[in-house]
């Protein structure tokens, strides 16, 4: 717990400027049927939900430096009991292991079993509520925020800031 406060000051410390920033839009407003276009300089992503219902089945996206993910949703479903993840990024295979704390993602956060470092990966909801008003991470061993526009991240979209 200690670790996260500091974490979390870190985060709010650090200079905007410092920081990669990707833009995400949801598609036809509903990211979770439509999918989402995730873009930053020179860089962008276009996601698609699996038989239409991210929550539930998964997604697939394809970035045009020509990474992919592969999400698939476990049994209950992707924001009550996670997924499983394949990526290939810069010709590299990861995969990661997902799992909602206390069977919600979207209220209390997600926890993420990787090989990649020491720490995996831990998000945690802002006010208890992922979709309204994001939340902070760290992940393969670098810090995170992400903000919802107007309160909806899976309606409107949302801004990720890695530190």
């Amino acid at each position: 717990m200690k670790y996260l406060f500091i974490l979390c000051s870190l985060i709010a410390s650090t200079s905007f400027a410092q920081a990669l920033k990707f833009e995400t839009v949801c598609k036809d407003g509903n990211c979770f049927k439509n999918g989402w276009m995730t873009t930053s300089k020179g860089y962008s992503m276009e996601t698609r939900c699996k038989r239409g219902d991210c929550p539930r089945f998964g997604w697939s996206s394809r970035a045009n430096d020509q990474s992919t993910y592969d999400v698939n949703c476990r049994t209950g479903g992707c924001f009550k009991s996670g997924w499983s993840s394949t990526q290939v990024i810069k010709g590299k295979l990861y995969f990661d292991d997902v799992l909602c704390k206390n069977g919600s993602c979207l209220q209390y956060g997600w926890v993420v079993r990787t090989g990649y470092d020491f720490l995996g990966g831990n998000v945690v909801c802002n006010n208890n509520d992922c979709s309204k008003f994001g939340g902070t991470s760290i992940w393969r061993g670098r810090p995170s925020r992400t903000a919802c526009y107007s309160s909806s991240c899976y309606t409107n979209g949302w801004t990720l800031f890695v530190y």
